[in-house]
Parts: structure tokens; C-alpha cells; sequence
């Protein structure tokens, strides 16, 4: 948020705010947008919370400024993946699938959970039901773990207090201190784990995949019943995971130059 904008009509303020916050690398505040847009503070006000209303942004972590939401992050995704590039990314989806033998999910944020956008289910009959649109807590599901983990931690410390850390499984960590050093190891590590920590019986492993700029765009992770996989076993899938992630990214790339 640095040039300084000409005097833009009212019709684009809305798209151009949303242009600008989506190019951000940082969260944008009211102030950027009257100091950058030249708008009296009632007008950016008003166009952000309409903005947020609508989910196309929403309030970082910290509450200080604003970020893309799911509803703008869904739009860029339907913008830049043509059929093309959706139908390569669920191709590569379900490779990952069979080369795996569990369900396998893309998932983003939205709010406190994340939502499971495209899924390719296992051919076993024993099978976790967690269906596109389902929305699972970010403290306790792997890849709201790599989402939490993406904040830094004067970011999480206070989001994680506020928070309603529910008990949905034997091993869901309720607890903020807990569950920071578990942020804080998935961080380093790259990569989220949940072990029966969303649903008893069940484990998961997610990593990142980036945009262009290298942001957190989405999460690919899988999960199986305990029954089948242990979490060390899952482990072992690790290096599948990252790369078809990478894999994925490079599609959403190609899809942007397109």
C-alpha cells in the first residue's frame, strides 16, 4: 500500500480497495485506505465493513487492519484456475489419493475453522465423513494448524486467549500456553499434525500451499482412522505431500499468468 492512487470514481472505490488489500503484504488499516485513496474516514470506514460484511475481507488476527476473506479468496481461485487449471489441480488431488490410499483434501480458511473446498475420498469402505463445506476448528485440525502457525506469536498469544480452545477429542489441546508451543513447532517444522485431536480415531497431516508471493493460500493435508494409519505411518507420506502441495502451487501460478 505505498504509490499514491489517483482520484478514483465511486463505482471502482470498492474493486480497487479490494485490489489493494489483496496485494498487501501486510494487513491494511483504515488509515492506509483514507491516507492512500483520498477518503474522509466515514467513506473507508464504511467501505471496508462493507467489504467485511460481504466476506471478501476480514479483520487480521490482531484486529488492527484487514486481509482477504474466503469469499475473495474463493473468487480468485475461480479467476485464475480455468477449467483447465481446476481439473489439473483435482487431477493431482487424487493422484495424491491413490498414491497415498486416503482421503485427501484442499481446505482455506474462514474465520476460527477451516473449510474443506475439494476432496478426493479413499477407496476403503471405512471412511471419516468430512464432506466439501465442512468446517473443522482451527485449534485442533492439522490444517488449522498451518494456518494459526502462519501468525506470529504476538499475533496468536492473544487470539489463542480469546478463544474457544472446545474439547472435540481425546487429545484436543484446550490449553493457549499448549497449544502456542504446538504452533510454534508446526511453524518450524512446516507442517501441521492432528492426532484424534478433531475426531477421535482420526489423523491428519497438513502442509501449505502458496501463491505467487509465497502467502499461505490454501492447505492440502489427508487424513485416515487410526485403525489404518498410525501418525508415524502418515509421517511417512510427508514428502508426497509437500511436493504434490508444490505441485499445486505451480498450477495456481500458471493460472495467474494465464
Amino acid at each position: 500500500m505505498a504509490e499514491q492512487l489517483p482520484t478514483i470514481s465511486g463505482n471502482l472505490r470498492l474493486l480497487v480497495l479490494l485490489e489493494r488489500i489483496c496485494a498487501s503484504e501486510t494487513p491494511v488499516t483504515a488509515a492506509d485506505v483514507m491516507a492512500e485513496m483520498d477518503l474522509p474516514k466515514p467513506t473507508a470506514h464504511r467501505l471496508l465493513s462493507t467489504l467485511e460484511t460481504e466476506g471478501f475481507i476480514r479483520r487480521n488476527a490482531d484486529g488492527r487492519g484487514y486481509i482477504s476473506g474466503l469469499r475473495m479468496q474463493r473468487l480468485a481461485a475461480g479467476m485464475v484456475a480455468t477449467m483447465r487449471h481446476r481439473a489439473a489441480v483435482s487431477l493431482v488431488l487424487r493422484d495424491l489419493s491413490e498414491e497415498i490410499g486416503e482421503t485427501c483434501n484442499i481446505a482455506q480458511r474462514d474465520g476460527d475453522a477451516v473449510v474443506y473446498i475439494d476432496r478426493v475420498e479413499t477407496k476403503w469402505p471405512l471412511q471419516i465423513a468430512l464432506p466439501v463445506g465442512s468446517r473443522i476448528p482451527l485449534h485442533c485440525s492439522a490444517a488449522g494448524k498451518v494456518w494459526l502457525a502462519s501468525l506470529d506469536d504476538d499475533q496468536l498469544r492473544p487470539l489463542l486467549t480469546c478463544s474457544d480452545l472446545e474439547r472435540r477429542a481425546p487429545n484436543t489441546i484446550t490449553d493457549p500456553e499448549r497449544l502456542l508451543d504446538e504452533l510454534r513447532l508446526t511453524r518450524a517444522r512446516g507442517w501441521g499434525e492432528d492426532n484424534e485431536e478433531a475426531i477421535e480415531g482420526m489423523v491428519a497431516l497438513a502442509v501449505p500451499i502458496t501463491d505467487g508471493q509465497g502467502r499461505l493460500y490454501a492447505t492440502l493435508s489427508f487424513h485416515a482412522p487410526k485403525l489404518r494409519m498410525t501418525l508415524d505411518r502418515a509421517r511417512g507420506h510427508l514428502h508426497l505431500l509437500q511436493r504434490r502441495a508444490s505441485e499445486i502451487s505451480h498450477l495456481f501460478l500458471q493460472g495467474s499468468a494465464t
